[in-house]
This record gives C-alpha cells, structure tokens and sequence, in this order.
C-alpha cells in the first residue's frame, strides 16, 4: 500500500483579500467564514488535480522499494526531497545517503532515481518499510498558483457564500473541464492507488521558495504534460 501524508495544513491558494475583493465584501465581519472556506476550497481543489498547489511538505510511505531504479513521488509539481529512510532487517529506521540518489523535480510526477548503481537496501519486509519525505506545490505563497488554478478556488467560495449556506459545491461541469489539463496522475508507481490521509487543519505558514506566478510555457495549461512511472533500470 502507498499513503500521502502533508506534513502541514493546507495554505490558501488564494489571499483572502482577493476573494473579498471578487465578491465586492468591504466588512471584516465574514473574513473567519470566508477564510475557512478559501483553506476548504483549496484543500478541494488540490484533491480534484491530485496536486499540490502552494508548496508544503509531504509524507509518502511504501510497503518495499520499487522495482526499478526510479520511485515517483506524487501530488506534483516535486520541489525537492528531504530524506528517503527505511526499516532495515533489524526494524531500525535508517536514512539513505543523498549522494546515492537523484531528484528530477521537472517530471510529473516527480521522480527520485537512485544514481549510485547499488540495490534498493533491505527491509524488514512489513508494512511501512519505506518513507520519503519531500516538498511539493508551484511555489511559496498564492502567487505561485496558476491563475487558472486560483480562479477556480475563488468560484467555488463565491458559489457557496451566493447560496448563503457556506458548503462548497462539487467540481463538476464547466469548472471540471476548466481545470482537467492541470489533473495529475491517479495512480502510483506500478498502478497502486494512493491512499490520502487525512488533512491537518489550514493557516501554518511555509517556508520559502523562489518562485513566481506559475504559467504555460505554451498557450493553455496542456504544457505541463504527466509522465507515467515506468521502470527504470
């Protein structure tokens, strides 16, 4: 089994000043309730793409290595890699020397591939046996999000603060179709499902990252093409 875990709450893809501004709201008297259904919306929105979107960090844990050389780390755009650890034969967590991997953040997925020639180490063979820790979304901060992205995260607070009962509406219809070219992959390496663990509570703050507003480098969000994870020896 794979899980996916973010290590932090789920920072707005939008500021909630832009949203006030969007739905012309000049009171303060609204900002706890909108600000909840901006980290709501976002949280939605980055589970509809299978993709993070301001950067945070994140737990991906395997029951054993992959087959081949390459393990793909999901809900892209990859940022970077922390430490890649395993349960050793002996139930002792170890942590993989850097120097024997490397980290192709401009895959989708991202991908870590061992570049030193050597096996994958042994395990203790139970579940869990395999953790890597990494940094995933566009960039710092809201302005990192794709227009296209963020927009769609404003429509969706307008739509349930327009019908008065503060729940968000599913993405469906025209906001589906709008924001299809940005869905990630659904599956894992070797077809396995990723199972999503539960979400923290919104508002901690992220560490920086240089980055701006992310855009197609061609017209449309098609740019950003997925990869599958085949194996590689």
């Amino acid at each position: 089994m794979i899980t996916i875990t973010p290590l932090a709450p789920t920072p707005p893809a939008v500021p909630l000043a832009t949203v006030k501004d969007r739905l012309a709201i000049t009171t303060a008297a609204q900002d706890a309730e909108l600000a909840r259904l901006v980290a709501a919306a976002t949280a939605l929105v980055e589970d509809h793409l299978r993709r993070a979107l301001v950067a945070r960090p994140w737990r991906l844990v395997r029951d054993r290595w992959p087959a081949g050389r390459g393990l793909c780390l999901p809900r892209p755009p990859l940022v970077s890699v922390e430490a890649v650890r395993w349960r050793d034969p002996a139930g002792a967590w170890q942590t993989l020397d850097p120097a024997a991997y490397a980290v192709e953040t401009a895959a989708e997925p991202g991908l870590l591939l061992r570049t030193d020639g050597l096996p994958w180490p042994a395990t203790d063979g139970r579940p869990g046996a395999v953790a890597v820790e990494f940094t995933a979304g566009f960039g710092p901060d809201p302005a990192s999000v794709p227009e296209a992205i963020a927009d769609a995260v404003i429509e969706l607070v307008a739509a349930a603060h327009d019908e008065g009962g503060w729940r968000l509406p599913a993405i469906s219809g025209r906001l589906a179709e709008t924001l299809a070219p940005w869905r990630g992959p659904a599956r894992g390496r070797g077809g396995h499902a990723l199972r999503r663990a539960p979400l923290p509570h919104p508002g901690a703050p992220r560490r920086d990252r240089a980055g701006t507003r992310s855009q197609p480098a061609v017209a449309g969000p098609a740019a950003h093409r997925h990869r599958p994870c085949h194996r590689r020896r």
